[in-house]
């Protein structure tokens, strides 16, 4: 596994742990800047 793939493996494991509240119905990576640009 690619160091990025990790790094996003890790992102998707931390937005699986935040409550409903606090999710977005936009795309959850969408406030971060990395993946903003895409």
């Amino acid at each position: 596994m690619s160091e990025r793939e990790r790094q996003k493996q890790t992102l998707l494991g931390l937005t699986n742990q935040l409550p409903d509240s606090s999710k977005k119905p936009s795309h959850p990576y969408s406030r971060l800047p990395e993946f903003k640009v895409q």
